[in-house]
Parts: structure tokens; sequence; C-alpha cells
């Protein structure tokens, strides 16, 4: 069992038996398919008894509804009835259809070859060929250590079967003779996850801001000057609100009323516009 730190890693795999050949058939299996209608075992022997004379003990077997496998005396019957291609039987409405037997082929995929660069492991286990095999075992099966690499650089560098490239952790725990610690684990070759360039804070805050600037549209008509302040300023100052918005009151009044000094005083000037001058 292999990939064992995350269950998207975890396979079973089952090594090939030195020595062992697939078994081919000899060339006198067939394959027989009903039509029109459906047919027991006895009954399509009974048919092969009168197409190939003979005493025989025939080899049949039903795979599925209507399709029958058949083990032929010699090559040459198989050929010859593949060739007659079908037969009618009769009183039953049905067809034999003589093919040739092909087995049934099952959809496989490979798996894939990385190379990883483990950080974090013990003297004693970057020594222990064997045991770096163990370590490559949590994420998949090893096929090679790199001891020169790992001797030298001290960091171990394994290759492993895998089938699931993206779901090799960046760090992991793991133990050796009795102690554990924390491996960190780099895949060569896979690109390392971009940074975003704003935090989520970042984008809080401009969102507030341009909260802000549509709660007050007015203001973007207004000169920077003009623009009113936050409340927060006014009550920095220690004056009312009602004092403050009357003071403002009286800036803007003086900007639009153009003063001529010497024509009158300034209390008279003040005056006029509706305020007295402090005592």
């Amino acid at each position: 069992m292999y990939g064992l730190c995350n269950d998207a890693l975890l396979f079973f795999d089952v090594p090939k038996s030195v020595g062992v050949k697939s078994k081919r058939h000899s060339g006198k299996v067939g394959r027989i398919r009903v039509a029109g209608g459906s047919l027991s075992s006895h009954q399509v022997v009974k048919e092969l008894s009168f197409l190939v004379p003979g005493k025989h003990q025939w080899d049949i077997t039903m795979v599925e509804d209507n399709i029958f496998k058949v083990v032929y005396p010699t090559k040459a019957d198989c050929a010859r009835l593949r060739k007659i291609n079908d037969i009618k039987v009769d009183d039953s409405g049905c067809k034999l259809y003589f093919e040739d037997w092909i087995s049934q082929e099952v959809e496989t995929w490979r798996f894939r070859k990385v190379w990883l660069r483990i950080y974090g492991c013990p003297q004693d286990l970057r020594d222990d060929y064997l045991g770096l095999f163990g370590v490559g075992s949590l994420f998949g099966k090893t096929e090679e250590v790199d001891m020169a690499f790992t001797r030298e650089h001290d960091v171990v560098r394994l290759r492993i079967l895998c089938i699931n490239v993206d779901a090799i952790p960046d760090r992991t725990d793991h133990s050796f003779d009795g102690e554990g610690f924390v491996i960190r684990v780099e895949v060569e070759g896979r690109t390392p996850p971009t940074p975003p360039d704003h935090t989520m804070q970042d984008a809080q805050n401009s969102g507030d801001d341009k909260g802000n600037e549509r709660a007050n549209p007015l203001n973007d008509d207004l000169p920077p000057s003009d623009a009113p302040r936050n409340d927060k300023s006014s009550s920095a100052s220690g004056l009312p609100s009602e004092q403050t918005q009357h003071g403002k009151q009286l800036v803007d009044a003086v900007q639009m009323c153009p003063i001529k000094f010497g024509s009158f005083d300034s209390r008279s000037s003040l005056s006029s516009i509706g305020c007295a001058s402090a005592p």
C-alpha cells in the first residue's frame, strides 16, 4: 500500500510475477452469437454436432445472453465455420453467427513518475537506503533513491510513482526509529503557487473608501479646500456641531462677498453679513 499521507494518494499495487507469460488461445477458440431468439447450450451443441461430424466432447460456455465461447476440435473446423458465417436453426427462427473470439481488454492508465526533494530528514535516516524507500511510500511507490545527491546536499531526492501529483502536500509528519519530525516536500518541475497581489484586508479597505465616496457624491464637484471635513475632525476641536456649522457658513459668506478695505471698517463689514465681532 502506497501514498499513506493522503487519501487522494492511496493505492495498492501488485507486482508482476517473474517468468509468467500471457497464455494465448490455440486458434481453435471461436465465438457463437445467437440472433432472432434464444438458444440453450444444449441446442447449440446439437447444431455443432451436425455441422462438425464425429464424436467430440464440445467445450462450450455461455459468457453472455446468446453469446457462447466454444473450443473446436481443430483449427480447420474453426476456420471453416467462420467462413460459413451464419447458419439458420430449423424450427426456431434463430440464426447462429460464427465469429472470432476476442479477449475483452480492460482500460488501464499509467501512473506518473515524479522526482521529490525532501527536507528535514535526520542524518541517520538519510544514510539508510531502505529507510528512504519508506519515506517515498508516504506519497507513492518509490522507484529510485538518488543517494549521491542526498549525501552531497543533505536533502533526500527520490523518484516515485504517483496517482495525483497535485495531492502531494508541502509538508507532513513522519517518524523514524521512534522519533517524530516534520518533513518538507518539493516536487521537481511543479510551479509553486503565486501569492496574490492584494490581501483580503487591502480589498476591504479599498471597498470602504469607495463606499464613502458613493455616500457623498456632491464632494466630487467641490475643490479640495471647500470639501466638508469628517465629523470626527469637528468633534476633536472641542466645539459643538452647531457652532462648527455656523463657522463654516461664515467662512463661505466671507469668500463669496469681497470686501474693499478703506471703504468701511471691519466691524461694519462683519455686521453687514450678520455676525458680530468678538469683544
